[in-house]
């Protein structure tokens, strides 16, 4: 990695740029089967160009789809960063492995839109839809969510008791994403920050961070950071985040 990632894309942007051809639409960059999403992230967010949204892709094979203990460190992460998971080999399948493929889905990653159309054609175009999935899952919705068995992916929500002060909101997260590392999958959720009129959405990739964005929700949207964990449970980081903070939020696993 290095700067390799970063400086092929602004030699890329460039060249764009001499050509006169105009700016590019869309880079898409295929990783390797091992590749973790977070430092990827981080490495593109250190890019002299900024001017773009990203958007993170899984797949997910429905004739091999992982259960238990059997879901790689690796893939874990992928499936937990993604805004999409598109499932494959459709054409092979019956709709009882689709469902448990959809489970496994739903299990590691409640944010993410599932692409199951039968046509590949199809299945391209959605994943690439512009539409941003800003909203969280209700709590009843995400906790009562069908669980695979997989004890290695936590799935927890936390939540303040009323405005917290941004300060203790920042400090937590740090505190918590230094803590956890590379067990931090996912955070994604918004929170009612002291001050601010409007809901405060705050998204991570690993420890990667977007900076927090206002949003104007109506009353039903849902308060809570759910965070997406692997191989730490909610009593560890329970423990672990009443002794580092002063304003800790309430953790609860579904």
């Amino acid at each position: 990695m290095g700067n390799g990632l970063q400086d092929a894309i602004d030699e890329l942007l460039a060249e764009r740029d001499r050509s006169g051809l105009g700016g590019l639409r869309r880079i898409i960059l295929e990783t390797s089967g091992l590749a973790e999403p977070a430092p990827i992230v981080r490495a593109l967010t250190q890019t002299r160009q900024m001017e773009f949204r990203l958007r993170i892709i899984s797949t997910l094979d429905c004739l091999n789809a992982p259960v238990a203990d059997e879901l790689a460190p690796q893939y874990a992460a992928q499936l937990a960063a993604a805004q999409s998971i598109a499932l494959t080999k459709l054409d092979v399948v019956d709709d009882s492995r689709r469902r448990e493929a959809e489970m496994v889905a739903a299990s590691v990653n409640p944010f993410a839109s599932l692409v199951t159309s039968q046509s590949a054609d199809e299945r391209c175009r959605l994943v690439f839809e512009d539409g941003e999935a800003a909203s969280l899952p209700s709590s009843g919705l995400l906790f009562s969510a069908h669980r695979t068995g997989n004890e290695q992916v936590s799935i927890v929500l936390a939540t303040w008791t009323g405005p917290v002060t941004w300060a203790d909101v920042s400090e937590w997260l740090e505190n918590v994403s230094g803590y956890c590392g590379e067990r931090l999958l996912r955070a994604k959720g918004f929170v009612r920050v002291a001050g601010c009129d409007d809901m405060v959405l705050l998204n991570g990739v690993g420890t990667v961070f977007s900076p927090p964005r206002r949003i104007k929700m109506d009353a039903q949207t849902a308060e809570g950071l759910v965070l997406i964990l692997r191989d730490i449970d909610v009593a560890e980081l329970r423990e672990f985040s009443n002794a580092s903070s002063e304003n800790p939020p309430s953790l609860r696993s579904r």
